[in-house]
């Protein structure tokens, strides 16, 4: 998922509800005012719901200039496999 807002000092309050919703969710990395995250998608999750919640996220706050739900490429799960077998 990446979220980008107007200005990086409301980011902590946007972290706090974007865990809420997304309780299996972890950030990527710390940029300023673009939001990177990795979320698992458990058994039962649908894509559908998962951007509507995103949706309602961005209605909540207009500060929310651009916002994606996408899956991982097929490099980033071969990353990620390889970071847990270290």
């Amino acid at each position: 998922m990446i979220i980008t807002i107007a200005d990086q000092y409301r980011r902590e309050v946007l972290i706090s509800s974007i865990k809420e919703i997304f309780p299996v969710c972890a950030e990527k990395g710390p940029h300023s005012t673009c939001l990177l995250w990795d979320i698992t998608k458990r058994e039962g999750d649908r894509w559908s719901e998962m951007y509507g919640k995103l949706c309602q996220l961005a209605g909540r706050f207009p500060w929310i200039l651009d916002y994606s739900l996408t899956q991982t490429t097929l490099e980033g799960a071969f990353l990620q496999l390889s970071q847990r077998e270290k």
